[in-house]
């Protein structure tokens, strides 16, 4: 009897997700704020600037899906380069950094996203979604000395339903993260730090 409830839940929660998948789902503008780890360099108060440059091909992700699959596109909000710039700021700032403006800076940063993107289907009743990006960091120095270091990410999630917006934000908020984390503990790019 216990199976029997479990196997019906299970049913209905497969039903459920495809009933989503064939609705009109909203478009979304997904706000950006990266929970970033900083990495062990210790800058005992060396001076750098931040700069976030956008220039992916396509400001859209992908989409969300639905029958209408084209009215629901994925997107970042308009604020996304100043809160990614507000996340990479805070986690150098826990590195020992003093943020400061290009002009007056020992370090100067500048983090261009090259790639993001969502890329929903449905797999044995399974809603699945894709997620990859592509990030450039470009460490230089007043006198023209610069280091360029690529960093890359790819997530698969499955759902048994259509992700929220909720969803949709955690998990693209989680996949920046994680590259820009990976990103302030290579050691390439701390050496360039350390070094100007």
């Amino acid at each position: 009897m216990l199976n029997l409830k479990t196997s019906l839940r299970t049913a209905a929660a497969f039903i459920a997700g495809l009933v989503l998948a064939g609705c009109a789902l909203s478009p979304q503008a997904v706000n950006v704020n990266p929970q970033i780890t900083p990495g062990s360099y210790a800058a005992t108060g060396k001076r750098i600037s931040v700069t976030v440059s956008d220039q992916r091909a396509s400001k859209v992700l992908g989409t969300r899906g639905g029958i209408y699959a084209q009215t629901s596109n994925v997107t970042l909000s308009s604020q996304a380069p100043q809160r990614l710039k507000g996340s990479m700021a805070g986690a150098l700032t826990q590195m020992g950094f003093q943020i400061t403006t290009s002009e007056n800076a020992d370090v100067q940063m500048n983090v261009i996203l090259d790639k993001l993107t969502y890329q929903p289907s449905v797999r044995s009743l399974i809603q699945v979604v894709d997620l990859s990006d592509a990030i450039r960091i470009v460490v230089s120095s007043p006198n023209g000395s610069s280091y360029t270091g690529s960093f890359k990410t790819e997530k698969h999630h499955e759902f048994s339903h259509v992700p929220s917006e909720e969803t949709n934000s955690k998990i693209i908020n989680e996949l920046l993260a994680e590259t820009l984390s990976h990103a302030l503990q290579d050691p390439k790019l701390i050496s360039a730090m350390s070094r100007y």
